[in-house]
């Protein structure tokens, strides 16, 4: 009596009615496997709808690169980007880039075992930044895929992209023209 006890409470949990009777051990296992997958499959689908019914819309502090330049923020960006904003944004200062407190200079630079990218997004703080602490700014400039490559290692999970992307940087390798031709299938 106390198999049958378990097996009707079981099948009461997946909310299975009882109308057919089995009597063969094999058949009732397989029915309570056959309703836990149901039972775990529905609650797993419940759950992530709540998780995503649940995720909140991003608000973020800076919202287009205009209301940066006219608020006059300040930004983080890998120095050897610096000359390039400045002449496609004539509106922005120099004054406006965060400086490296490696060398006093506008922007990060690249050094041995320690690259630019990372410390730019670990200077972004907007609350820091507006309470007018200097190393800190309200906006970075950085490439998507060193914030990607950040997120990957679960580092700045909270920073978002705003805007499009300002440049397309195009890298490839020269070739000689004469080998061009055979070069092209690669």
């Amino acid at each position: 009596y106390l198999a049958h006890s378990y097996y009707t409470n079981l099948l009461s949990l997946f909310e299975v009615s009882l109308g057919t009777v089995y009597v063969n051990m094999g058949a009732k296992l397989t029915l309570i496997g056959f309703n836990f997958f149901v039972f775990m499959f529905a609650a797993v689908y419940t759950a992530n709808l709540a998780a995503i019914l649940a995720q909140g819309v991003v608000n973020t502090d800076v919202s287009s690169l205009d209301q940066v330049i006219q608020n006059n923020y300040r930004i983080c960006i890998v120095r050897r980007r610096t000359s390039f904003i400045l002449s496609k944004f004539p509106n922005f200062k120099e004054s406006q880039f965060v400086v490296d407190p490696a060398d006093g200079k506008a922007g990060f630079f690249d050094q041995p075992n320690n690259p630019a990218a990372p410390r730019v997004l670990d200077q972004l703080d907007f609350v820091k930044a507006s309470a007018g602490d200097p190393t800190y700014c309200h906006a970075a400039i950085v490439a998507d895929e060193d914030l990607l490559a950040a997120q990957s290692n679960s580092l700045n999970c909270n920073l978002v992209t705003v805007g499009n992307t300002l440049v397309n940087e195009e890298v490839g390798i020269p070739i000689h023209e004469p080998l061009s031709h055979e070069s092209g299938s690669v």
